[in-house]
């Protein structure tokens, strides 16, 4: 009897699921994704810089590329960087077996370090100078020079704009070329494509540079640069129900 009654709830709510699912009907909606890009002028500058030295032991290794660092990083705040914009970004010290071009490996072993710092220009015009400051300091190595702006935050919200206007657009293209009318927004999503690096938002912007030394007093003269232009892209998917 139990039983017999259990199925017979079971049948009826079933029943009531499925009429409810057939009585559903989901709301007409537009999506589309609107893109957005801001440009600018870059006005800050990102130069790694470092050093590269060997060493018989691991002291000396060591302590010649920390002469060599010291250098280059005086020589850069002598530039017009200040002490806290630059950094540390990296550093290692291994062992190798030194290699002789005729014979092969010797079975004989040396100490490498390799030193790498971040030094932020806040003047674009300064970037050879510091360069070339760095290099004749004793920085054996520039690895990057990156452009952007300080107030990355008005390009990201112009980027935004623009990504939203683009959506707003192709939303009521849409909705004309199907004869109906947009309603409310029912979602919104950005994706940004520029928000990473190394926990800093620095931007592409092209940059071209050449450097020269001059054979007889082993002077770095100063690089050419040519910085280009920061760009920040973003996209916005937007939602709208379908007016009734």
């Amino acid at each position: 009897m139990n039983r017999a009654i259990a199925a017979v709830l079971l049948l009826a709510a079933s029943t009531a699921m499925a009429q409810t699912d057939q009585a559903y009907q989901y709301p007409s909606q537009i999506s589309v994704t609107g893109y957005g890009v801001a440009e600018a002028e870059p006005d800050l500058a990102s130069i790694v810089f470092g050093v590269d030295a060997t060493g018989i032991t691991a002291a000396e290794a060591v302590d010649t590329a920390t002469e060599m660092m010291d250098g280059a990083r005086a020589a850069a705040h002598r530039a017009g960087v200040a002490e806290d914009d630059m950094s540390t970004t990296y550093y290692s010290l291994w062992q190798e077996e030194i290699y002789d071009p005729d014979y092969g490996y010797t079975g004989e072993y040396q100490y490498h370090v390799t030193e790498n710092m971040t030094a932020k220009v806040r003047d674009i015009d300064d970037v050879g100078e510091v360069i070339a400051a760095v290099v004749s300091g004793g920085a054996n190595t520039v690895t990057s020079i990156t452009f952007t702006v300080a107030d990355i935050v008005s390009l990201r919200a112009e980027a935004r704009a623009n990504a939203a206007a683009d959506a707003r657009g192709r939303a009521e293209q849409l909705a004309r070329e199907a004869g109906v009318t947009l309603g409310r927004i029912s979602m919104i999503s950005e994706y940004s494509y520029n928000d990473s690096y190394y926990g800093d938002p620095y931007y592409s912007a092209a940059s071209t540079y050449s450097m020269s030394m001059d054979a007889a007093s082993g002077e770095i003269a100063a690089p050419s640069i040519t910085p280009g232009v920061t760009t920040y892209s973003t996209s916005v998917s937007i939602t709208y129900f379908i007016a009734e």
